[in-house]
């Protein structure tokens, strides 16, 4: 998805709200190999720390954010600018927690997607999904 197709309503995104009660992630919170966490949880744990501090600021510095980083996102105009504003606000790229809640919506969108044909099978949930905190 581009932040001008987000700029008009969006079908995925809608369905995953209604059937799951929580928004479909765009960009996983954080993405690491199992035995480089085992190797150092308290790194680990650091780090997770460190992007979480950083999407808070997105969210409270969204002009800013924009201002620099706008043209690497691929914003063009006004319209796509306030879209991602909007969207680093309301956490519709990077979400301010990673909970089990949020898990569980997630697993139940891929359960929607196995449904309709997008993917074959659904990953297990206990061996692709943590919470580092």
């Amino acid at each position: 998805m581009s932040i001008r197709s987000s700029c008009t309503p969006c079908v995925a995104l809608a369905t995953s709200l209604r059937k799951t009660g929580a928004p479909l992630v765009w960009s996983a919170p954080t993405i690491a190999w199992k035995d480089w966490i085992d190797e150092d949880r308290q790194r680990a744990k650091n780090l997770v720390d460190a992007l979480h501090e950083s999407w808070q600021w997105l969210r409270q510095n969204s002009d800013k954010a924009v201002e620099k980083y706008g043209k690497l996102a691929g914003v063009q105009n006004a319209a796509e600018a306030a879209t991602l504003k909007k969207m680093l606000q309301g956490g519709g790229i990077f979400l301010d927690k990673w909970d089990p809640k949020i898990i569980d919506a997630q697993w139940k969108f891929l359960d929607l997607a196995k449904q309709a044909g997008i993917i074959k099978a659904v990953p297990a949930k206990d061996k692709y999904a943590l919470v580092l905190r």
